[in-house]
């Protein structure tokens, strides 16, 4: 007949392992974390490396406007930053025009720069002043408005307009008399007539749905 352990027999089969057994396995495993975060440090390192000098605009450049040297400053990113201009090439971007309201701060894209002013083929471009109100304030370009004169008996037939750009304005000038310019393209052949009106301050611009009843161009 087998005897059976003892209860000090039993304690010590199951006795954890000293203090002093356990050193060399810690000792162990902090080698592989330092040696695992030396590791890390070294790839974060390499990363961190792989950075270029892009163009970035250094301060608000409107719409149409010719960039200068002034206009641009370089900001470091990752090297494999998509679609950004490398700074190297900051000399052929000088004298483009923007094709867009350019903000500060703002990494310069091909996309934003073109050789041209921007305006359409047939088309011109003139700011208007109007009174400050929500509706206009929200307006992006590509928008379409409404340009109507005054004069005679009454208001003629308005001609169609695209937003171009949009100045800004803070909340509480909504609520005064502060203007606000909106440029607007309009068919160059109203070039003549709407300069005029803006000299006698008798155009109004107006914000207009679809199907407005609006004429394209200004006839002969």
């Amino acid at each position: 007949m087998s005897k059976l352990p003892t209860t000090a027999e039993t304690r010590a089969s199951v006795r954890l392992p000293s203090t002093r057994e356990r050193r060399p396995a810690l000792a162990a495993l902090a080698v592989i974390l330092i040696v695992g975060g030396a590791l890390l440090s070294g790839w974060i390192a390499m990363s961190s490396g792989d950075r270029a000098d892009f163009l970035q605009v250094e301060g608000e450049v409107a719409q149409g406007q010719r960039l200068t040297d002034g206009d641009l400053t370089t900001v470091s990113l990752p090297e494999g930053f998509d679609g950004g201009v490398p700074a190297d090439d900051k000399d052929a971007v000088v004298g483009q025009y923007a094709t867009a309201r350019l903000l500060a701060g703002t990494v310069l894209s091909t996309e934003m720069v073109a050789e041209s002013t921007g305006v359409g083929e047939g088309q011109a471009q003139f700011p208007i002043q109007t009174p400050a109100t929500r509706s206009l304030s929200e307006l992006r370009g590509g928008a379409p408005v409404g340009l109507y004169f005054s004069g005679g008996d009454g208001p003629e037939q308005g001609i169609a307009a695209t937003v171009v750009q949009v100045g800004e304005v803070d909340d509480s000038a909504l609520a005064s008399s502060q203007e606000i310019t909106v440029l607007v393209s309009v068919d160059a052949g109203c070039g003549p007539r709407l300069a005029s009106a803006l000299a006698d301050d008798s155009v109004y611009l107006a914000t207009v749905g679809e199907g407005a009843d609006l004429d394209e161009t200004c006839g002969g």
